[in-house]
């Protein structure tokens, strides 16, 4: 899943500087190993400190909408260890 996530983000070229930082944040926690799971919500935090501030273009509001839709699979994947 963590090569997907890598892809997509390795395909975003956003014009604002500060939003083409943000996708590069996340692409280098991927690439130094960090848990898919800790990246998306970085860059749902950075993206939505933009959004509050009205600072943000449509197509990362778009990025930014599409990361916080639940992935049902995924996250209930990762909880069904809490209920046992």
């Amino acid at each position: 899943m963590d090569k997907e996530l890598l892809s997509q983000l390795k395909q975003l070229h956003f014009k604002k500087q500060n939003e083409q930082k943000i996708i590069d944040a996340g692409i280098n926690e991927l690439n130094s190993g960090a848990y898919e799971g800790r990246v998306i919500k970085d860059l749902q935090q950075s993206f939505g400190k933009l959004a509050l501030s009205k600072n943000i273009s449509a197509e990362a509001l778009a990025l930014y909408t599409a990361l916080q839709k639940p992935n049902i699979g995924h996250d209930v994947g990762l909880n069904i260890g809490t209920w046992v």
